[in-house]
């Protein structure tokens, strides 16, 4: 859903009609003439993504604040919650704001937030465990740069956010990033793309997928000719959906 929001809108991508389908009701055809509604399923799958992950997370932190010595940990989790509510942030705008487990038990309906107050929740939350978090680069673990680039993410589009520009801040928390001198920008684009990049200089926070976590990833079969399955060996046949733009 994230990725269909963020691409298939942009300049980037596009999902064209083919011979074996891809139609779907239009979906795509509509989320690239910026045309798309509340009964498609990209925006639900985002939705219910992003407050599936903060659910867990509530009760994780429910946890560890039971318990002593976990500050760091629960920091941790803290902002990786706050870039789940980034996504939302971005994509929808006033959301409700759950930061307590099973609420259902409780019998509590969540309260819808502003756009404005779910900024703030974000940038408030980032500031207050900035200090807690690892300086050191774990691959896939959230550390205090990870939180500095969200800072920066919604600092840069502040403007639509709140009203408000923060260009400087933005600026600011990109420099300590930089300055921190433990990351760079590849000699190559396709760097950041290959199989082993856990050594990566220039990704701050990656998702991790191997054979144990997680073996599956979706981009390849959405994205490949399904004649690509002779070309590499695969044991199923890519579906052969989405493209580059030729402008792109």
């Amino acid at each position: 859903g994230f990725f269909d929001l963020q691409e298939e809108c942009s300049d980037i991508i596009v999902t064209p009609a083919r011979p074996n389908g891809w139609v779907d009701g239009g979906t795509y055809r509509s989320l690239h003439m910026h045309s798309w509604n509340s009964f498609q399923s990209q925006p639900g799958s985002l939705w219910n993504r992003a407050f599936g992950s903060i659910n867990l997370l509530n009760t994780r932190i429910g946890q560890y604040q039971t318990k002593q010595g976990f500050e760091g940990t629960i920091a941790e989790l803290r902002a990786l919650r706050s870039l789940y509510y980034y996504l939302l942030l971005d994509n929808f705008g006033n959301v409700p704001i759950v930061t307590e487990a099973d609420l259902i038990a409780k019998n509590t309906t969540p309260e819808q937030k502003t756009r404005a107050e779910v900024f703030a929740f974000v940038e408030d939350e980032l500031n207050e465990v900035m200090p807690l978090l690892s300086e050191q680069k774990v691959y896939g673990k959230m550390n205090k740069w990870t939180a500095k680039m969200i800072l920066a993410k919604i600092y840069l589009n502040a403007q639509v956010y709140i009203d408000e520009a923060k260009w400087a801040e933005a600026v600011a928390q990109v420099d300590d990033i930089i300055n921190s001198g433990q990351y760079s920008l590849e000699s190559s684009y396709s760097g950041n793309f290959a199989v082993e990049n856990e050594n990566s200089n220039e990704q701050i926070f990656s998702i991790v997928f191997d054979a144990t976590r997680s073996g599956w990833l979706h981009y390849p079969w959405k994205t490949l000719h399904p004649s690509s399955a002779a070309t590499y060996d695969l044991a199923e046949q890519p579906w052969g959906g989405s493209c580059a733009i030729p402008q792109f």
